[in-house]
């Protein structure tokens, strides 16, 4: 198996590159807050030429998306790269990467929801740590929660050899025991997009973590089916659950615990739900592609190895 690849760590004064790789913020006023906010915490900015573009539900081209990614990996002066939100496009990106710049220059992608397709194909294909966090035009832009911008910043800005993953005491026990895997996963619905593709990366082992927003019950139900019928759930090491929010109403539905229990139960691993990620302002980082055990006796996830050098 292939060394992890961990970029280098986020220093005050650093340059960070912000890119959309995916849709265009709702307003143009999210970008500027955003933007602010995040010069605020000490950082100077390279702004691709993503950002404030629009195609549709896409923010620009898929070439102009994909080349403000790899101007930003191969600029030695940008140390990170934060995206300004999700919504789609991330995934049609993958196959316009430079996989051999990328592994030579690993810097801090920063980016959830829509993010998930670029940090699960960036570890497929070079093994590089990302980070599931707050987004420009979103959670910087609407004033980011203390717990939510110190999670963050400790993260990128500190080499920890081992570290507890905050926030995670009030998580509730699906299923007991402690496992350790490398963290993989993210948005459900992206994740399930990719299966069958070379972006997907091996999940045998895995600690699997996932979130979505705006999924009707059976829809999550048809997708965790997706994972199951595809042999994915049955290799994993431990589960961990985000935020399932803004579930639509509907006339006939089943409730969403139970329909969890009928998949994740029968593999008989450490099952954690209700960690602190997803669609809401709340939030830790989590760092994809490291080393983690889950310990549902002390209610922790701890990270076993520094993420960043």
């Amino acid at each position: 198996m292939k060394q992890t690849l961990i970029p280098p760590r986020l220093q005050e004064g650093d340059i960070i590159g912000v890119v959309s790789p995916s849709s265009p913020p709702h307003e143009e006023a999210d970008i500027l807050r955003g933007i602010a906010a995040l010069s605020a915490d000490g950082h100077y900015l390279r702004i691709g030429r993503s950002v404030g573009a629009q195609d549709g539900y896409l923010a620009g081209s898929d070439t102009m998306r994909a080349g403000d990614l790899m101007d930003m990996f191969a600029d030695e002066r940008v140390r990170a790269i934060f995206a300004t939100r999700g919504g789609y496009g991330a995934a049609r990106l993958l196959g316009l990467l430079d996989y051999t710049v990328i592994r030579r220059h690993p810097k801090i992608l920063v980016g959830f929801s829509d993010i998930t397709a670029l940090s699960l194909g960036l570890f497929a294909k070079t093994r590089l740590v990302t980070f599931a966090g707050p987004m420009v035009a979103a959670e910087f832009a609407s004033g980011m929660l203390p717990v939510t911008a110190d999670a963050l910043w400790r993260m990128l800005r500190r080499r920890i050899g081992r570290q507890k993953l905050p926030q995670c005491e009030a998580t509730e026990i699906m299923m007991g025991g402690s496992a350790e895997g490398t963290l993989l996963g993210g948005n459900l619905a992206v994740l399930c997009s990719l299966i069958g593709t070379p972006w997907l990366p091996d999940l045998r082992g895995a600690v699997l973590f996932l979130e979505d927003v705006g999924e009707s019950v059976y829809r999550i139900d048809r997708m965790l089916l997706q994972l199951r019928e595809a042999g994915i759930l049955r290799g994993l090491a431990g589960l961990l659950l985000g935020g399932f929010t803004a579930i639509p109403e509907v006339l006939r539905d089943r409730e969403l615990p139970e329909v969890l229990r009928e998949y994740f139960l029968p593999l008989n691993i450490p099952v954690l739900t209700g960690i602190p990620f997803g669609h809401f302002p709340e939030k830790i980082t989590l760092p994809l592609g490291s080393r983690v055990r889950i310990d549902t006796q002390r209610h922790s996830v701890t990270v076993l190895e520094a993420v960043v050098s």
